[in-house]
């Protein structure tokens, strides 16, 4: 007969040999073939998948194994719930929760993960914190996160704890003096009688022997803050939050933005939470939600659009009439035959080669993809939870000289080159281009002995009329990706007769710019101000140049228009026109689509699947 027990934080399944395809269908799944068993993740999930496997096969399972998958079902619930503070709470708080807090606490409470996906500034620490001041005085924690946020969270602690705790920042000197410190705190955390939480940042968490400590230790709670930090499932990171599943009791994910650019994101993240969502295999997941090839025709053309395969390149250069063509538009790269009597060979190698195609061109499957997330996350977004003051988009186009132009376009150009000419482009070469490209539109470049020179002064004009235009007593953060930048900024507030501050790699002078007189700037780097800062003192935001990645772009706007912020928020984008700045932005733009679809639909159709239960 069947069963399933739960030894060492595992479940243990004996099953005959004839019900193997039906234990096949459970995720995280792994044989064991000295003991003759399986053994699967002890988590929610997976859980319901072994009580699903023994109700279709017969046997017995524990009990520990049904409180668990229950606490699945009731956080599922919870998140549809349409009035979830009017559900039974009995939590001790010191600072009252809104309605999405209620549920984010009560999704953890019932179970074992939770994903509260909230925009920045909803709110979404408390919930981490309440759950803390709730658990066992003798108990410990972990919080992981970016290192400027790390800043953030005494004070959220100062704020929001209803219990004292004992917190222990693990952000200064080298790995050896911190596995020294943590080992210290672990060895007398149970005299302390009340909850002992380390934070710790990503950069260091991964490292060999504090990953060594962390790992030997059992966690009551595990916290990824900015869980988008370690999508990658390959990277070392990545790989350490998946170990380190294994010794959380429970686990929690906030992000605003928990996929920057697009929905295999996500995949790590929830492989933390719980294996039994998605799987353990990152392959098998790419070829359920990723499109590599789309066929199409217009007329007796044929078209192919396909990720990138350098067998496949060569296969279409040997067929006459193929041709590669990129879309301006679209940017979509194409491979066109208008040959008839050809159309089945590039079809053959097509179907060849398919195997060999390394990149996606788009994804499939995603009201699939959102049903199950509704399952363990929720999503809410600033104008759902909070009455924030409106956000007003302001389009500013700069004209730049015709040498910048030239230069920012041949640089596209050149990277068109590339690709139309089949010759191998990696993802990392290719954002270099772009970089460069953006660069060229921003008024700066980097000589052959990598020094950064200012080589156009637009930009720099059109911020100097802008801080003139905006009220003196206003104060102004301007945003920028380049390091020259930096100085066309402060050239421009000294011209206007406005105080100049700066968040970057080398300063970090926030404090000093929210003491500072009515009117001062603050020129903040992207890469270092669109995590854990801060900027609700000033409503007039522009950016004087971006990258392209869609996540620091989103983050870096929600430090200003965020629960604290009191006026209206304006916002300037400065742009290079005929540029490929114009490129990025559109591009930004489709990406938000795809997001949006799959975060933004995922608890409306959890609510209909509920309804119609």
């Amino acid at each position: 007969m069947n069963s399933a027990v739960v030894i060492n934080n595992q479940i243990i399944v004996k099953s005959k040999y004839e019900d193997r395809l039906e234990m096949g269908k459970i995720k995280g799944r792994k044989w064991n073939p000295n003991a003759r068993s399986w053994s699967v993740p002890y988590t929610g999930l997976c859980c319901l998948g072994v009580i699903e496997f023994i109700n279709n096969t017969g046997g017995s399972v524990s009990d520990e194994i049904k409180l668990l998958a229950g606490g699945a079902l009731l956080r599922e619930k919870v998140i549809i719930d349409e009035a979830p503070e009017k559900l039974p709470f009995n939590a001790v708080v010191k600072t009252d929760p809104m309605q999405h807090q209620y549920r984010g606490y009560l999704m953890h409470q019932y179970s074992d993960a939770s994903f509260p996906a909230w925009d920045m500034g909803t709110g979404k620490t408390k919930v981490a914190i309440d759950i803390i001041c709730n658990s066992l005085p003798s108990s410990k924690h972990l919080i992981i996160c970016p290192k400027r946020v790390v800043d953030n969270w005494p004070d959220e602690f100062a704020k929001h704890a209803s219990c004292d705790i004992q917190y222990v920042r693990l952000d200064l000197g080298n790995a050896k003096k911190i596995a020294k410190e943590m080992e210290s705190w672990l060895s007398k955390h149970d005299k302390l009688n009340k909850p002992l939480v380390f934070l710790i940042n990503y950069d260091t968490c991964w490292r060999s022997s504090i990953a060594k400590i962390i790992l030997e230790n059992r966690w009551e709670f595990v916290c990824l803050d900015e869980s988008h930090r370690a999508k990658s499932p390959t990277g070392r990171l990545g790989k350490f939050v998946v170990e380190l599943s294994y010794v959380a009791k429970t686990r929690m994910c906030l992000s605003g933005t928990p996929m920057p650019n697009g929905p295999l994101d996500i995949f790590n993240q929830l492989k933390f939470l719980d294996v039994g969502l998605l799987g353990a295999n990152y392959t098998a997941f790419k070829a359920e939600y990723t499109t590599k090839a789309k066929v199409e025709y217009n007329g007796d053309t044929l078209i192919i659009e396909a990720g990138y395969s350098d067998e496949l390149i060569k296969g279409f250069k040997g067929i006459d009439g193929a041709q590669f063509y990129v879309d301006e538009d679209t940017q979509r790269k194409l491979w066109i035959n208008h040959d008839k009597t050809q159309h089945k060979s590039m079809l053959d190698v097509l179907e060849h080669h398919k195997k060999s195609i390394k990149t996606h061109i788009g994804y499939k499957n995603l009201d699939k993809l959102y049903s199950l997330l509704g399952k363990i996350m929720h999503r809410i977004t600033k104008d759902e939870a909070l009455d924030l003051p409106d956000l007003i988009y302001n389009r500013m186009p700069v004209d730049i000289s015709q040498e910048c132009r030239r230069l920012s376009n041949e640089m596209k150009e050149e990277l068109y080159t590339l690709i139309s000419t089949g010759e191998m482009i990696e993802a990392k070469n290719a954002a270099v281009r772009m970089l460069r490209c953006l660069q060229f539109a921003s008024g700066c470049t980097k000589d052959v002995d990598g020094v950064n020179h200012q080589i156009d002064f637009s930009k720099q004009e059109a911020l100097y009329d802008l801080l003139l235009d905006l009220p003196d007593a206003d104060k102004v953060v301007v945003f920028y990706w380049f390091v020259p930048n930096c100085e066309a900024i402060a050239a421009a507030a000294s011209d206007a007769d406005r105080e100049i501050y700066y968040i970057n790699g080398q300063q970090d002078q926030i404090r000093d710019w929210n003491d500072a007189k009515p009117g001062s700037v603050i020129a903040v780097q992207i890469q270092s101000g669109s995590e854990g800062v801060n900027l609700t003192a000033a409503h007039q935001v522009v950016y004087f140049s971006t990258g392209w990645r869609l996540k620091d772009f989103q983050q870096s706007q929600s430090r200003c228009h965020r629960k604290g912020q009191e006026h209206k928020v304006n916002l300037f984008h400065l742009f290079a026109t005929g540029t490929f700045e114009e490129k990025v932005a559109a591009a930004f733009e489709a990406k938000e689509e795809v997001i949006e679809y799959v975060l933004g639909n995922m608890n409306k159709t959890n609510q209909e699947e509920q309804s119609n239960v």
